[in-house]
């Protein structure tokens, strides 16, 4: 079952973010542009588990494949440049979140 959803998964993932996804400029930190589909969330809340404090973050999720090697780069959105804050962050689907700052 695991595998035909982890399939499911990475069919379905690029079509929903042609459709439902915002155009990005992806900046790796090695340089060049990458121009991405992603949902972008200008108020996304971040929990730490340690401590339950909680704050609010722009962040983006896109597909994994689209943002290697994130962890230093930029995002630009409608003009905007922001900052990748820490490790992309996976969520086993082909899926991955990035916490952003404003640049």
């Amino acid at each position: 079952m695991a595998d035909f959803l982890d399939n499911f998964n990475a069919d379905i993932d690029p079509l929903l973010m042609v459709d439902l996804g915002d155009e990005i400029t992806f900046v790796p930190s090695s340089g060049g542009t990458v121009v991405i589909q992603g949902e972008f969330n200008e108020k996304f809340y971040l929990t730490d588990a340690e401590t339950g404090v909680e704050t609010v973050s722009p962040a983006v999720e896109c597909l994994e494949a689209d943002v290697i090697n994130a962890q230093g780069g930029s995002i630009i959105r409608k003009g905007v440049s922001y900052a990748v804050k820490g490790k992309a962050q996976p969520d086993g689907t082909g899926m991955v979140l990035l916490v952003l700052r404003l640049a």
